[in-house]
């Protein structure tokens, strides 16, 4: 068991770590990182803009739908009226 305790005694007390040179990251580094985290999440949002064509696809797609409702609104109608009529004929 003494050899144990003869081991200990040859190292010698603790040491600090000592910190490399660079290791701690400065404000200059943090900066230049913000920054370009700031770019790409810039630089993303101007590329994911829909296409124009995209955007009037879409539009011709709802005024034909719009227009298909209104015709439907106004079917209906000449049907109520046309059904109004032949109940006043009776």
């Amino acid at each position: 068991m003494g050899h144990a305790t003869d081991s200990l005694d040859q190292l010698g007390p603790p040491e600090p770590e000592q910190e490399l040179p660079g290791s701690r990251p400065t404000a200059g580094g943090i900066a230049v990182i913000a920054a370009l985290i700031g770019g790409v999440a810039l630089l993303a949002t101007c590329v994911v803009q829909p296409l124009p064509g995209a955007t009037r696809s879409a539009r011709l797609k709802w005024q034909e739908r719009q227009r298909e409702a209104e015709e439907a609104v106004a079917a209906d109608r000449v049907g109520e009226a046309a059904a109004h009529e032949a109940g006043r004929a009776r």
